[in-house]
């Protein structure tokens, strides 16, 4: 299953402003990629993070499959890096990809510690 979710600009009084400064809505919509179906989609006031709510998104995706089937991969952008996503996918046996951020110092890790480089 890939989640995401996605900014709906609307120009409603009622809309709330999302973290991009447009008023609208923050939907989340989780698909699979093989079938090129929606299974499950959650409209979201635009203030709302789209890191929230994150893993009952994905366990609410589950109950919209078919009795027999169950999700066994995830991928999820870096709102989706949250620890207890992480061991819902290890305890359930899902192979996930989420992306993070590294910043310059992680990058340089691996090579530290393989003497790649040298300490000036």
């Amino acid at each position: 299953m890939d989640a995401d979710a996605s900014q709906i600009i609307a120009e409603k009084k009622a809309a709330r402003f999302t973290y991009k400064g447009e008023q609208g809505y923050m939907p989340m919509i989780g698909h699979l990629s093989k079938a090129a179906v929606v299974i499950h989609d959650e409209l979201r006031e635009g203030n709302i993070a789209p890191a929230s709510r994150n893993l009952e998104f994905i366990q609410d995706s589950q109950t919209h499959l078919p009795k027999g089937y169950r999700i066994a991969y995830i991928r999820l952008d870096s709102a989706g890096y949250q620890a207890n996503i992480f061991n819902c996918c290890k305890e359930t046996s899902k192979t996930f990809a989420i992306g993070g951020r590294l910043n310059e110092w992680e990058i340089l890790i691996p090579f530290l510690h393989s003497k790649q480089i040298e300490p000036i």
